[in-house]
């Protein structure tokens, strides 16, 4: 409601759907804080039985990785509120929109 200044509502379409939502949201948001600690512990297991030029691959797809991860999730961030914006101003004036919440 506070990028556009038409009413939004939020619709959950079934009981659990909130709690749903909130452990969806949990699982992800974990595993991206997560997802340094064990992208080391798989890299520690193969590591060893790499040889000297694969492991400068391996070392350098794993740097680029990180940062287009990085760029991906600050892109998101950026993003989703403007596109957010500008699908909402297609709604009509007399429409009221209702969102599913985990859309």
């Amino acid at each position: 409601m506070s990028i556009s200044d038409q009413s939004a509502q939020l619709n959950f379409q079934t009981i659990g759907a909130a709690f749903d939502l909130r452990m969806r949201l949990a699982f992800w948001i974990g595993t991206i804080i997560s997802s340094p600690w064990w992208i080391t512990q798989i890299g520690m297991f193969v590591w060893p039985g790499l040889r000297r030029k694969e492991r400068l691959y391996v070392a350098g797809f794993g740097l680029v990785g990180i940062v287009l991860f990085a760029a991906g999730t600050v892109a998101a961030v950026v993003v989703v509120p403007q596109a957010v914006s500008i699908l909402v101003s297609f709604v009509p004036a007399d429409a009221q929109m209702l969102l599913r919440a985990d859309s």
